[in-house]
């Protein structure tokens, strides 16, 4: 007698089995993956590629001049933060702890870090991921980018994410978000002038020593685009003012 096929359907019935009694798995829900949630870094990089968080309005300036840099000899420091976010992020001082403040997901910092000629080095970039994405250090997603927003490397790894040295100066401040804020004396009112970039005042038109791309939808409103090519970038008034991001316009304007 031929035994292979009925141990064949013997054991396909268990698997059968097996399969019914399994429970139901819900596929992982947007921005996570098995592993946890996620954080999606392009719109992240696209915000700050060419300068563009200095343009667009979801973004505010903390300082209202560059100040010393407390890591880094021979460098200073701006900080830009969503606007959303400003009043949470100013209740943090670097030189207090215990203020209890927490930023939202979503949140994101900018920190431009300037070479002792006033020039953009690079940016080191924190955004609050969802919870659950980073606990060791409040969730955060932490990334270095060149000045243009291109990510970089190091060792073959490209500093963007979980990034690990960037841990031990955050976890202590637990307390204060995992954040170091901007001391007061160096903070600027809400909507005053930005810290101009190196080599002269920063208008609503991307100066050409940023390098930016001429890229339509970047916020930025390039010298070779106008409210007609790019009306994303170019927001016109009636009065035919170019403005550098989708605001509104100013005060006699239509």
């Amino acid at each position: 007698m031929n035994r292979r096929p009925m141990i064949v359907m013997v054991l396909a019935s268990m698997a059968t089995l097996l399969v019914a009694c399994m429970p139901a798995m819900d596929p992982p829900a947007s921005g996570a993956t098995a592993s946890g949630p996620t954080v999606d870094e392009s719109p992240i990089l696209a915000s700050v590629a060419g300068g563009g968080y200095r343009h667009n309005a979801r973004f505010v300036a903390v300082n209202g001049a560059a100040y010393p840099s407390a890591v880094a000899a021979q460098s200073s420091i701006n900080v830009w933060v969503t606007a959303a976010d400003y009043a949470s992020y100013t209740r943090i001082s670097p030189d207090q702890t215990g203020s209890g403040a927490s930023l939202a997901p979503g949140a994101m910092i900018v920190r431009e870090v300037l070479d002792a000629a006033g020039a953009v080095g690079k940016l080191t970039l924190m955004v609050k991921g969802p919870p659950g994405y980073n606990p060791a250090v409040g969730d955060f997603w932490f990334g270095v980018t060149e000045p243009d927003g291109t990510p970089v490397v190091d060792n073959g790894a490209t500093q963007m994410g979980k990034v690990s040295e960037c841990f031990g100066c955050h976890i202590p401040r637990a307390g204060d978000g995992f954040l170091f804020g901007v001391a007061p004396a160096h903070r600027a009112a809400p909507g005053s002038t930005p810290p101009p970039m190196s080599g002269g005042a920063d208008g609503g038109v991307a100066p050409a020593d940023m390098g930016a791309p001429d890229v339509c939808g970047d916020f930025i409103c390039s010298a070779s685009e106008s409210c007609d090519s790019c009306p994303t970038d170019c927001h016109c008034c009636g009065n035919g003012n170019r403005h550098g991001h989708t605001g509104g316009c100013d005060g006699n304007e239509q």
